[in-house]
């Protein structure tokens, strides 16, 4: 059984990241199961003014999402910092997206290319998604904007986050929580005001929207995690039905575990 599943994905090197509620780098577990000290370099361990870990290379603030680059190293949607960090397989981050003041310091955004706290990342081919809480952004291998995925309206009686004046909860903000993309470059996220996955085509049209709130197979509660398999299935990890799904191609629901 699980508990609370909140994500999932599938790595080319087979490694496990533990990451501290900082943001630290604890340890690595590989395809024997065998934890080890990480590979990657150790951060700045000097906390910055809002006390978290500072922004500089190698080292993050409230993680969210990771996705392994087929290419070689990670890419980490570094929430706290509002910036998407490349980081390649020697531990060094290569390339940051994400808007910067003067001072080279990482600053929310809304405009094309900047974040408010992104929560997941996924990487196919040429492309690159980042959920960015009401928002799915797409950009090039280079780190160039291509565009913003078109959202469907919500469906009937959920509820929209952003206009909530009265949340205090930053996470209950985040319409989008998780994202991945197949081998035909469509795009897959999970959304929770609405317990739906949403597709879209490449060129981020919405496509399609299934699932809805419930416990019944076919049904979600708290959609998190999603994976699109090479061979059209998609896998969608529940937190509040503590299960994984699998739907067909054509967006049937066949198994629960």
């Amino acid at each position: 059984p699980l508990f609370s599943p909140f994500g999932h994905g599938v790595s080319g090197r087979d490694l496990i990241l533990r990451f501290s509620a900082s943001g630290a780098l604890l340890s690595e577990l590989d395809g024997r199961g065998t934890w080890s000290a990480p590979s990657a370099k150790k951060g700045d361990d000097d906390d910055d003014e809002d006390g978290g870990k500072k922004s500089g290379p190698a080292s993050f603030k409230d993680p969210a999402g990771v996705a392994v680059d087929p290419a070689g190293g990670l890419l980490v949607a570094d929430s706290g910092n509002h910036r998407v960090a490349f980081v390649d397989a020697a531990g060094s981050v290569t390339l940051s997206l994400g808007r910067r003041n003067k001072d080279g310091k990482f600053l929310p955004g809304t405009g094309p290319g900047e974040f408010n706290r992104p929560s997941a990342v996924a990487v196919s081919g040429n492309r690159i998604a980042v959920a960015d809480q009401h928002r799915l952004q797409v950009f090039d291998r280079a780190g160039l904007f291509l565009f913003e995925a078109e959202l469907p309206a919500l469906a009937g009686g959920a509820r929209d986050d952003e206009d909530d004046d009265e949340s205090d909860d930053d996470d209950e903000d985040l319409r989008l929580r998780a994202v991945s993309i197949d081998a035909a470059g469509r795009l897959y996220a999970t959304e929770s005001a609405g317990d739906r996955v949403l597709i879209f085509g490449p060129d981020g049209r919405s496509l399609a929207a299934f699932g809805g709130p419930g416990s019944a197979p076919g049904t979600l509660d708290e959609p998190r995690g999603i994976a699109a398999s090479p061979l059209g299935s998609i896998y969608v990890a529940e937190q509040g039905n503590r299960r994984v799904q699998r739907a067909d191609p054509s967006r049937n629901f066949v198994l629960a575990f």
